[in-house]
């Protein structure tokens, strides 16, 4: 009977490490095509990406999407800034998600160097489909607005989206910024969308340069436009409020 008892608990012993064992085991590698996108004075030229084989040296222009590069690896995503990452540390990483397959990077380099905020999202046609209108905030801000009569508010480093199914070539847009100065919101953009039929829309806020805050001008945006039937793209846009 002891015995028996012995072999009973030497197995839930051995049961319960194995369990534990199985637990700490790290999260699988995931794989994605990816593009990178930055709002610098200059592109962002030589950033690395460890991956579980070769580094991605990758290169990141301005207001425009780079060449497609392939990930597979960790699902946490470091980026170091140049080729050799034996003594550096990361300066902005991102976590993927466990069924993209086509990723979007916004690299925003801090003005006054060091880090880089990095935003990701979903780019696949799943996720982002045609005949739809994304709006990324990277403003630092909370920022609200209408797509014709459709209602978004996003907080900062948020991303939504709206259907632009209605059949119009143009939406107004409309959007105002959280402000205490002027007890509720500030408005900074009025204007309109084209939103051609089979198309997908991307507008991206984020901070203005000290010109523009200077003017006025605290949150400026991108417009992207792209077919994914004829993998063409354009990008538009300005910095107006």
């Amino acid at each position: 009977m002891t015995h028996k008892m012995n072999t009973l608990v030497l197995t839930l012993l051995l049961g319960s490490a194995l369990t534990g064992s199985a637990r700490a085991e790290p999260a699988s590698d995931v794989s994605f095509s990816f593009r990178a996108i930055t709002w610098s004075d200059a592109p962002l030229a030589g950033l690395t990406i460890p991956t579980a084989g070769n580094p991605l040296v990758i290169d990141a222009p301005v207001n425009q999407r780079s060449r497609a590069y392939e990930y597979r690896g960790d699902p946490t995503v470091e980026i170091y800034p140049g080729k050799d990452m034996t003594d550096a540390s990361p300066v902005g990483q991102f976590v993927a998600g466990p069924n993209w397959s086509q990723v979007l990077l916004f690299l925003l380099p801090n003005p006054r160097g060091g880090d880089v905020k990095v935003f990701a999202m979903d780019d696949s046609l799943s996720a982002f489909p045609p005949d739809t209108v994304r709006f990324v905030n990277l403003s630092g801000k909370t920022i609200a607005g209408f797509l014709g009569n459709q209602k978004v508010v996003l907080e900062n480093m948020d991303d939504k989206q709206l259907s632009a199914a209605g059949g119009a070539a143009f939406l107004p847009i409309r959007f105002a910024e959280s402000s205490s100065e002027q007890g509720g919101w500030k408005r900074f953009l009025s204007s309109a969308v084209g939103v051609n039929k089979g198309m997908r829309t991307l507008i991206v806020f984020y901070p203005g340069s000290a010109d523009n805050q200077r003017t006025g001008k605290e949150i400026c945006y991108k417009l992207f436009y792209d077919y994914p039937a004829t993998s063409s793209s354009v990008v538009a846009g300005n910095t107006q409020r």
